[in-house]
């Protein structure tokens, strides 16, 4: 925090006070900060954007100043939403993983009288959708090459955006990942060979062992080694083997679901579809790969013949046979799935 206390200072020294501020320490080992300013002596409003990362010497900060004026009307409608929110705000100020200390993001707000102070880990919570516009808005008075950021703070208010919210962030030295495991972990039973799926798709790498689902992001020009694992230890056995069986190049697809609005568009070739990975079904919904994880693709969908696959093995196939027959109702089971894996 030594950066922005030193930020806060020049800026009072400079007869101008902070409206808001974002701060974004050690992501993707990046350092930025941000601000919408009142110039008390031209009566303007500006947004502040500091390069932390470029700072040579903390004493002379004011030298990596970078400003550009914005709207007042822009100003008022951000005042305005954080005021309205504030009142009504039913959520936690601080959404922060408490394991992990990188990927931190801070939001201070002085709107009406009230100071507050907002916290996250990686992505802007949801729940802040009040945030958006304002994300928006002081990137768009920031240079170009840091609009990738504002689309992964943003992620999770993207449907198309992956926005697993990782247990764990690590510093790892992929000629010597196993240094940072424990060696009970090394010492483990698993093997890859257990690996029941593992596939990558852009950043990140699936792997199921066990039926639980593991996700890895790995940066290598970064060295960053982030891990999503909603039931297990994020230095585990099972990480450390599908992590393992990824380095290996070992590949085991996940079936593919393909998901329509209504049966009549599979005859279509222009049709629009959702896509899944899945691993497989659990009582009465598939078992897929979802950033959100509270998200169930049901049965049902095979009932209504939305859902196709051309990837499947004989025990989904009776599972789903055994949800179709308890539903009593009087349907042809083998049409369905038929319809189902065709």
């Amino acid at each position: 925090m030594e950066y922005v206390d030193k930020i806060l200072k020049a800026l009072k020294k400079r007869k101008e006070s902070v409206i808001l501020d974002l701060y974004i320490k050690d992501y993707d080992k990046s350092n930025f900060y941000f601000a919408i300013v009142y110039n008390e002596k031209i009566k303007k409003f500006k947004v502040l954007f500091v390069p932390l990362d470029g700072v040579d010497n903390i004493k002379n900060i004011e030298e990596y100043f970078c400003y550009q004026f914005i709207f007042v009307e822009t100003v008022n409608y951000i005042m305005d939403c954080i005021n309205t929110f504030q009142k009504d705000n039913k959520y936690d100020l601080d959404c922060r993983n408490k394991d992990i200390s990188s990927y931190y993001i801070e939001i201070n707000t002085n709107v009406g009288g009230v100071n507050n102070k907002y916290l996250f880990t990686r992505y802007i919570d949801k729940n802040y959708v009040v945030f958006f516009d304002i994300i928006v808005t002081l990137f768009e008075h920031a240079p170009n090459i840091v609009s990738e950021l504002c689309k992964k703070l943003l992620g999770e208010f993207d449907s198309s955006f992956d926005s697993f919210k990782y247990n764990g962030s690590f510093d790892i030295d992929i000629s010597d990942y196993k240094a940072l495991f424990s060696k009970d972990v090394l010492n483990t039973k698993l093997d890859v060979s257990d690996i029941e799926f593992i596939e990558t798709v852009g950043n990140y790498t699936y792997g199921v062992i066990g039926g639980k689902l593991i996700v890895l992001e790995l940066i290598e020009r970064l060295n960053i080694l982030n891990v999503f694992s909603r039931e297990l230890d994020v230095l585990g056995e099972e990480v450390y083997t599908i992590l393992s069986g990824m380095l290996q190049g070992i590949k085991k697809p996940f079936y593919r679901l393909e998901l329509v609005l209504k049966s009549e568009d599979f005859k279509s070739d222009n049709r629009y579809s959702k896509y899944y990975l899945c691993y497989g079904v659990e009582e009465d919904h598939f078992k897929i790969v979802d950033s959100y994880l509270n998200y169930e693709l049901g049965l049902e969908n095979v009932l209504e013949k939305l859902v196709k696959t051309n990837d499947y093995d004989n025990n989904m196939i009776d599972e789903i046979k055994e949800y179709l027959n308890s539903l009593n109702k009087d349907i042809d089971v083998d049409k369905l799935v038929n319809f189902f894996i065709k």
